[in-house]
């Protein structure tokens, strides 16, 4: 998760307002509904898919791929060779 969210927004509110953690927590939950469209999508015919997502995105979907064995995750960088 971005530092920024974790270190300055999750702070946000105080001990019985949770403003900030509830902020963080949509954006997690927003990553986690793009991962479940990508993995819903993905058929066992597929065998690529192209994810393009902004930088804050893409490190959670890199999480993501990370934990789910469905997957194996390669840089744009790297299929363009």
């Amino acid at each position: 998760m971005s530092e920024h969210r974790i270190d300055i927004l999750n702070r946000a509110g105080t001990t019985d307002n949770f403003a900030g953690a509830f902020l963080v927590s949509e954006w997690y939950r927003r990553n986690l509904y793009m991962y479940s469209i990508v993995q819903k999508t993905m058929t066992p015919q597929d065998s690529k898919a192209l994810v393009l997502v902004g930088a804050s995105h893409a490190a959670m979907m890199q999480e993501f791929i990370a934990l789910d064995q469905q997957f194996r995750l390669k840089e744009l960088k790297d299929v363009l060779k």
